[in-house]
């Protein structure tokens, strides 16, 4: 039996989904024994996942003494480390750390923890990323009224008080905190992040764990057969086109009034039934959606089938049109050569980083997109944009199905 541990922490439901594959594979090839740390709320799904595979894992829960106002943060940093000394110890020896983010207070206190045991400790890009000043701008623009300001102020005091005190490097920005390793996607995002300031020697071009997935069904979708059965597979009619509208966590953030984003929604959908005779629509809800928000959809749209959590990989392989606003899904679907969509009706630049990527095809108003949506159906992909697509997979991805083996190098360094 293996003893050397990996420890797994994902910080929500998501990212959990991003590093299972790469803990499987390290389990499978006798690397590692996969230890996953779950300090979010941890739904049924994920500990029946957990259990199913044999590996193990922790829940981490602060205390109450976290949710006492102001002084709360302090007791959870305390507890944090506490937490981590603790893990640390239970859990020896420990082999490496990976985590998708270094933005909570428990990944800075594990990871502290571990680098003072000479642990690796990775930080793997879990999704296509903005460059700083795009993520700066929306945290700004969402941080209004004296109480949040008052929360804000004493909690960066208190960072620096913490960061002293304990010799813990808190990240001013992703892949820039303690962590030995920032595992990327892609070349471009080694390049984006040196930009920012990450240390050159700490980036790494691993591509993605969900992406070995991605270049599987890439090979598979071109088999006899494959698509018919995976549509069936679904529900859905294997005769007609599928076209799929993608959301993001457009309610979650409140990136934009909820009048407006259903509005939104409404107007492509009007556009897409255009095709309902003929076409199969599905709109698929991101996973902090709850589904009761999308009840005008089933009410004024009937015909669209919701879809709330699938294998989306896989759905995106056998659909003929992805249409999304700021995703990092596309990036998916273009991998899988589909025709990709980014329509965007209220000009918010923060968006225009995920929609100015090469091959991605721009609607800037419910006309151009039906504009856009009739050039598809006459004439398909242009040779230009498909040649773009081609380097846009060379920077932003890595589709050669190594990016475990890749990742498992770092671990084992």
């Amino acid at each position: 039996m293996m003893t050397n541990r990996v420890i797994f922490v994902p910080h929500y439901e998501e990212s959990f989904k991003t590093l299972l594959p790469l803990a499987l594979y390290m389990r499978d090839n006798k690397i590692g024994s996969p230890h996953f740390v779950i300090y979010f709320r941890c739904n049924e799904e994920i500990r029946q996942i957990l259990q199913r595979q044999g590996i193990d894992f922790s829940i981490y829960k602060a205390g109450f003494l976290t949710k006492i106002p102001i002084l709360g943060r302090g007791f959870k940093i305390l507890a944090d480390l506490t937490y981590s000394v603790r893990l640390a110890e239970r859990l020896f020896p420990i082999q490496a750390m990976v985590c998708t983010v270094e933005s909570n207070k428990f990944e800075y206190a594990l990871i502290s923890v571990l680098n003072r045991r000479n642990i690796n400790t990775i930080v793997l890009q879990w999704a296509q990323t903005t460059p700083n000043e795009y993520e700066l701008r929306l945290e700004r623009e969402g941080k209004k009224g004296l109480t949040t300001a008052i929360a804000e102020y004493s909690k960066g005091h208190l960072k620096r008080l913490v960061e002293r005190l304990f010799g813990v490097k808190y990240s001013r920005l992703y892949g820039d905190g303690d962590a030995k390793y920032f595992a990327v996607m892609g070349k471009h995002y080694k390049e984006m992040f040196y930009k920012q300031g990450v240390s050159e020697d700490k980036l790494i071009v691993t591509g993605h764990p969900e992406h070995d997935y991605l270049s599987e069904l890439s090979s598979n979708v071109r088999k006899p057969g494959f698509k018919q059965a995976a549509l069936e597979s679904f529900g859905l009619d294997s005769v007609k086109p599928l076209w799929i509208v993608a959301r993001e966590a457009i309610v979650h953030f409140k990136l934009i009034p909820e009048e407006k984003d259903k509005e939104n929604i409404c107007s492509v959908l009007e556009i897409l039934s255009q095709y309902q005779q003929d076409v199969q629509i599905i709109l698929k809800l991101h996973p902090r959606d709850s589904e009761e928000y999308y009840g005008f959809v089933k009410e004024k749209f009937p015909h669209v089938i919701l879809i709330h959590e699938c294998d989306l990989y896989k759905l995106i392989a056998v659909c003929d049109l992805y249409i999304s606003q700021i995703s990092s899904t596309v990036m998916w679907a273009i991998a899988l050569d589909k025709p990709v969509i980014s329509y965007d009706f209220n000009n918010q630049p923060y968006w225009h980083y995920f929609r100015d990527g090469k091959g991605i095809i721009r609607a800037d108003s419910p006309q151009a997109l039906a504009e856009k949506i009739e050039i598809i159906q006459e004439k398909g992909l242009n040779p230009e944009n498909y040649q773009m697509r081609q380097i846009v997979k060379q920077k932003y991805i890595i589709l050669d199905g190594r990016a475990c083996k890749r990742i498992a190098g770092l671990i084992t360094k």
